[in-house]
């Protein structure tokens, strides 16, 4: 055999001897139930779009929702590693990454984020602080509203006044019921009908789907327009495994991930009107704020968000967020 022919077969037996890149199994979850529209679309448009995409390459593995682990502890799960991705609202983890209180009140879109450079330093945020790559701003289309069991006192100007309200609430509600004379009330989402039925809240915040699953249909009389906030759903990866991925599969990722923020938002609003619709037919009236009243009580939420946020990072980091946040 010549050295040539040697060194061919040499190389060729090389090539066969070495073995495929293995398919990286990503550990997956949500701090939402899985029977929520925005956990269901996280798993139909990036965590199943990543398994057909990615064959040979990347997969995904669902572990579970919070029945896994607790919705307010799944980012720091993540931090340390106990799985790979997560979705979850940004208000579940604002005491590690505060800076996902800008999102609630942007009035741009993800893609005019990204653009914005907005998204970029979320992205940051969530590396420092939470070992994590931001990946993707579900379901952004979809908004906030106050729902309660009676009506309530209004103010000279058309607003409306919640003294003496108990309204259960997490940190994304907590700024505006406050702001109304409201006392907030920290609740599992699961005990808001039972809480509602025994008097012990007269209300609540919530997204605009969601509400006859949470078995509040007929409970609610009154839902206060106009709607406020945005849903603030994060997928985010532990950045040591995304780091370790090929290049070939975080740009997969990457580029599906901007997709499901178009698809989940569609996914969404579809819920949301059906559920409007069912609630509605259940009795809920509308109670609209009109002119200034109305103006001032957006204002306040998103105000509240703000100084809340300010409070925490400093006045210096919020007016950059503001500037990459607000058009």
């Amino acid at each position: 055999m010549t050295i040539k022919n040697f060194l061919i077969a040499a190389v060729g037996a090389a090539v066969i001897a070495t073995p495929a890149l293995a398919e990286t199994e990503l550990k997956a979850s949500s701090a939402l139930n899985t029977s929520r529209e925005m956990t269901q679309a996280y798993l139909k448009f990036f965590l199943n779009e990543i398994n057909k995409q990615g064959k040979g390459l990347v997969k995904t593995k669902f572990m579970g929702g919070p029945e896994v682990t607790p919705p307010r502890k799944q980012a720091a799960a993540l931090k340390r590693g106990a799985f790979d991705i997560t979705h979850s609202p940004s208000s579940y983890y604002a005491g590690l990454v505060p800076e996902g209180y800008a999102v609630l009140v942007t009035n741009m879109t993800p893609a005019e984020i990204r653009k914005s450079g907005g998204f970029a330093l979320l992205d940051a945020a969530h590396q420092k602080k939470a070992n994590a790559k931001l990946l993707a701003w579900g379901d952004s289309g979809g908004k906030f509203n106050t729902y309660l069991s009676k009506k309530p006192a209004m103010t000279a100007d058309g607003g409306i006044n919640l003294k003496g309200f108990k309204m259960r609430s997490t940190a994304t509600y907590r700024p505006l019921f406050e702001y109304l004379g409201g006392t907030p009330v920290g609740m599992k989402s699961s005990e808001i009908f039972t809480a509602l039925e025994r008097g012990v809240i007269q209300g609540f915040g919530s997204p605009s789907s969601g509400l006859t699953k949470l078995g509040v249909k007929g409970k609610v009389q009154y839902r206060v327009d106009p709607s406020y906030y945005n849903l603030n759903n994060f997928v985010f990866i532990n950045l040591d495994k995304w780091k370790a991925l090929p290049s070939k599969a975080r740009m997969l990722i990457d580029k599906i991930a901007k997709k499901y923020e178009d698809d989940s938002t569609a996914f969404y609003l579809r819920f949301a009107k059906k559920d409007a619709d069912e609630m509605a037919s259940a009795g809920m009236k509308i109670l609209t704020l009109k002119g200034k009243a109305a103006i001032d009580y957006v204002d306040a939420a998103n105000e509240a968000v703000w100084k809340r946020f300010a409070k925490i990072v400093g006045e210096g980091p919020v007016a950059e967020y503001k500037k990459k946040f607000i058009k």
